[in-house]
């Protein structure tokens, strides 16, 4: 709600400025005029005509725009006379925002138009169309507009014409038309200059400030903005520069610049504070940008203040409507320091709001008995006509005011549950971050470090051997870091996952400090450990204290220099054990040993670059097993990290307990060197292209030797991705989404034919060829790989011009039915021509058939259910589907060759056009909602994109 305050006020602010009218004896009110408009109408001619001049004089004496010269008198014609009248308290009228009224006199001015001065005409021409504008006839406004744009281009009229161009840059904002208001405020500038007076100069210069916010484009909303203020200033208008310099923060606002956006407001706070009578309405709406700004800054303190002096004038002012939207922004102001007075304002609003309300329907109610009153002698169907009104709006109040209540306990409620919903989502998105990140990071590492080992095993060179060493020792390295990543974003869960053990921790300790030796002797680093004497026989968790000791002893080994001393000991107390890490290294500055634990920090003194990922891992790894760890340092003398955790005699319930596996030096992990290829599946090796471009083979094969060949067979012509059991086949046809499937029968924990059966049963792999590999030669073997689910069979040793055949045809049919798809989602075609696979062709089809009507009969409902809720887009459907959204686009690329995006809004479009033709007809407006388009104006302009038409051609197209 601030937001929508904050954008539109600025054009209400300075196109709509009243101008009040002073008479000799005092404020000239619109009372005064209906009276004299009342006498005119029933007085005689030369009653008619004192009359007249009174209304003249009364109404012109402040207008700005235009100049009634000429006099009137008792020769006067009765049509001239009523022109003049009727024009000057028309021009009252809409320089005091009485729209209805002028729109009403103007309709009688227009006909006696002819005669008189063509500027009167143009001027209520452009009167005309910006009051239809403000009542809600905005069709009717704009050919208003464009009528007083002809006529003031034949008689040559300046001032007219640009007025008329200001209107329709208006009114084409306010229908989300930006280009067009772009065009014709732009228009409107050039006009003006053309005249050669400055006296409406920065209104125009203003409304494009204003058009060129709401495009988003405020640079040139900030060059209007300085220009319209200068333009202002020239003509040494205050309250025009206040209001610009208030729109011109809101353009710096708009482009991020915050600390501008303050600057400018609160100039504008002291413009009207140096004024000769200060305008407190202007004062108050300044203070009000001035809050804005400093909310958007996060400065909430610094806007409580600002928004409680505003609050302080406009109740002065008996402006309770704005009193009480700046007691909501006051509570948006207190919610993150002062959720009690937050509270409080809100409360304070709501009760404001349910006030106004009531005045509104007070007044509405008073204003029809009024009318009631003074129309008694009108027919009796004209009074039931008003009573039905009556209760219309009375019925319209009391629904808002409901919708108003339920808006303002939803945020009363949500500021409860903020402080606890922010930390959750933190949480599972920092958890998300790391997991995703490092998961794109062992992929592209798998390949290094595997293709890395097979070439230095394929390698005679000594030198070309060392280069793949530093490779593998890098990648090995980066390796490390991702598994400290992962594990960091893991920590959170350990207390309902520690592998308790129970065993020697001292000894442990020992052996991991003993893996290090070799990198100690290597950079000349003596390293020591003291244990008690004894055993310390403890339970543990092996694995957390491999990686916080292993951690502390890298760091350690790695910033202390050549000859220094690195020293481990452990300790214990009755409840505690102490595992100690010094070294004799450059330390860290007193500075920054409170920032050390801090992911990702620097230390400016570092002599090495590293990740700051390790110490971090070491005290998340701490907390969890309820202990914690200390650093103390003197830089260039000795730093000492000391590890306290509990020492755990018994375990809890919720504690659980490992079997210990060998002895415990081999679960301590060797510092890694390299991947084993064969214990990875090969991947392709081509180019990085987008895979959703790329036609993919997914081989699934235990033996690497023939899985290689099958690639080499296919890499020339596909993209080939491998897998070895069917299990993980299954896992990676999910993930992957081939266009292909080349799989043995014989493999272990899921074989070839399970594969085929689940890939069928899974309706996001349903449609994907099979080609089964193998050794098995019987009919009946043969038989049974097409029952569960294969399309085409080949025996070992294979022919591979055969294999590539059959791969080609495969996917030859399957391109056809996506073109079947996009002719008919029905998929009613005649069947594809037989080949020399034929019958294996048919089952493929009318099988992949079924199975993408059923897919796309699910998928289309589950679109049709979410178009009302305004939330269908690909990833909400995604999730209905309980798939990811690239999944969901890879099996609908598969099936319609459309994106989800496309499809999605296809159907939305097609179900447009289905409600189009309903009886009896429904609106644009109900149609959009129902097919999740945000407005009528947003499907239009989508259905004309798509069709060509607009929907209302469409409909005339279809009935004739």
């Amino acid at each position: 709600m601030k937001r929508t305050i904050f954008a539109v006020v600025i054009v209400c602010l300075y196109v709509l400025l009243p101008l009040s009218v002073m008479g000799e004896d005092g404020v000239v009110t619109p009372a005064t005029i209906d009276s004299l408009l009342t006498a005119y109408g029933q007085a005689k001619r030369d009653a008619k005509v004192t009359i007249g001049r009174q209304i003249i004089t009364s109404c012109m004496m402040d207008d700005q725009l235009i100049r009634l010269d000429r006099e009137i008198n008792r020769d006067t014609p009765a049509d001239t006379l009523h022109f003049l009248v009727w024009l000057a308290a028309e021009r009252f009228y809409y320089n005091n925002s009485y729209f209805k009224e002028s729109l009403a006199l103007i309709d009688k001015a227009l006909p006696l138009a002819d005669g008189n001065s063509p500027e009167y005409h143009a001027t209520l021409l452009c009167d005309r169309g910006y009051c239809l504008f403000k009542t809600g006839r905005n069709t009717e406004a704009t050919e208003s507009e464009l009528t007083a744009e002809q006529f003031s281009k034949q008689h040559g009229l300046m001032q007219p014409l640009a007025r008329s161009y200001n209107y329709l840059a208006i009114i084409n904002l306010s229908l989300g038309l930006i280009d067009e208001a772009k065009h014709f405020v732009e228009k409107a500038i050039e006009t003006d200059r053309l005249t050669g007076s400055a006296q409406n100069t920065h209104n125009y210069l203003g409304i494009a400030c204003e058009v060129y916010n709401v495009a988003k484009e405020p640079d040139k909303a900030i060059d209007y903005g300085h220009r319209a203020v200068e333009a202002a200033r020239s003509i040494g208008y205050a309250a025009g520069v206040v209001n610009h310099l208030s729109q011109l923060s809101y353009a710096y606002n708009r482009k991020g610049d915050f600390e501008q956006a303050l600057a400018i407001s609160r100039e504008a706070v002291r413009t009207v504070e140096q004024m000769d009578v200060v305008d407190r309405n202007l004062l108050a709406i300044s203070l009000e940008y001035e809050a804005y700004h400093l909310i958007d800054m996060k400065r909430n303190s610094e806007a409580v203040p600002v928004l409680r002096r505003a609050i302080a004038l406009q109740e002065a002012l008996g402006n309770y409507r704005s009193v009480c939207y700046d007691y909501f922004s006051l509570g948006d102001a207190l919610e993150p320091d002062n959720p009690h007075e937050a509270t409080r304002a809100m409360r304070r609003y709501a009760t404001m709001l349910d006030s106004l309300h009531h005045a509104e329907m007070h007044e509405a109610l008073s204003n029809a008995n009024a009318s009631l009153h003074n129309d008694e002698l009108q027919e009796a169907n004209a009074e039931s006509r008003r009573r039905m009104q009556l209760i219309a709006i009375g019925s319209a109040v009391g629904i808002l005011l409901l919708l108003s209540i339920i808006a303002v306990l939803t945020y009363i409620n949500r500021l409860r549950r903020h402080t606890q919903e922010a930390t959750r989502r933190l949480q599972v998105d920092r958890e998300s971050f790391f997991t995703n990140v490092t998961h794109e990071f062992r992929t592209p590492l798998t390949v290094i470090l595997g293709l890395t080992e097979r070439l230095r095993a394929a390698e005679a060179d000594d030198h070309k051997k060392a280069s793949l060493d530093a490779i593998e020792r890098n990648g090995q390295s980066l390796l490390q870091l991702v598994n400290q990543l992962l594990d960091i974003s893991k920590v959170s869960a350990l207390n309902s996952q520690q592998a308790w053990q129970e065993g020697d921790v001292a000894t442990y300790i020992e052996m991991i400090v003993d893996r290090f030796r070799p990198m100690a002797e290597m950079r000349g680093v003596q390293l020591h450990y003291y244990r008690p004497s004894g055993q310390m026989v403890t339970y543990f968790v092996a694995d957390s204290m491999q990686k916080m000791v292993g951690n502390l002893l890298s760091n350690a080994l790695k910033y202390t220099p050549q000859d220094g001393e690195v020293t481990v000991k452990v300790g214990a107390t009755d409840d505690a054990m102490r595992v100690s890490v010094a070294d004799t290294g450059v330390g860290i500055r007193p500075e920054d040993i409170s920032h050390v634990f801090e992911p990702f920090f620097q230390g400016a003194n570092q002599t090495y670059t590293g990740t700051g990922v390790g110490l971090t891992l070491v005290s998340q790894l701490a907390k969890a097993l309820g202990g914690q760890v200390e650093v103390s340092s003197t830089p260039n003398v000795q730093t000492v990290f000391t590890i306290t955790l509990p020492i755990k005699e018994t375990l809890s319930g919720d504690d659980r307990l490992v079997a210990s596996e060998g002895p415990l030096d081999a679960q301590i992990p060797l510092p890694p060197t390299s991947l084993s290829f064969d214990k990875q599946p090969e991947t392709p090796s081509g180019d990085n292209a987008d895979e959703e471009t790329r036609t993919t083979i997914l081989v699934v094969e235990d033996n690497p030797d023939v899985a290689c060949y099958i690639g080499t067979v296919l890499r020339d012509s596909y993209d080939v991705i491998y897998a070895s059991d069917g299990r993980q086949g299954l896992e990676v046809a999910r993930l992957k989404m081939p266009d292909l499937i080349v799989t043995d029968i014989m493999m272990p924990d899921v074989d070839g034919l399970q594969l085929c059966q689940q890939i069928r049963s899974d309706e996001l792999t349903n449609h994907i060829p099979i080609i089964i590999l193998t050794a098995r030669a019987t009919d009946t073997d043969r038989l049974t790989g097409i029952s569960a689910g294969a399309d085409a069979y080949l025996l070992k040793p294979f022919l591979a011009e055969e294999l590539l055949l059959r791969v080609a045809k495969l996917l030859e049919q399957r391109h056809l039915l996506q073109q079947k798809f996009m002719r008919s989602e029905q998929m009613q075609e005649a069947e594809v021509p037989d080949t020399s696979v034929a019958a294996e062709r048919s089952v493929y089809e009318q099988r992949v058939k079924m199975a993408n009507e059923q897919f796309l009969s699910k998928l289309d409902n589950i679109i049709f259910r979410l178009m009302p809720q305004g939330n269908c887009d690909a990833t909400t459907v995604a999730q209905e589907m309980a798939v990811s959204r690239q999944q969901l686009g890879r099996k609908l690329k598969a099936v319609t060759d459309s994106t989800p995006t496309d499809y999605i809004l296809s159907r939305r479009l097609e179900e447009a056009k289905r409600l189009l033709l309903e009886q009896p007809p429904l609106t644009l407006l109900d149609i959009a909602i129902r097919c999740g388009f945000a407005d009528h104006s947003h499907l239009t302009h989508t259905f004309r994109r798509k069709f060509g038409i607009s929907p209302t051609q469409y409909v005339r197209s279809v009935r004739g």
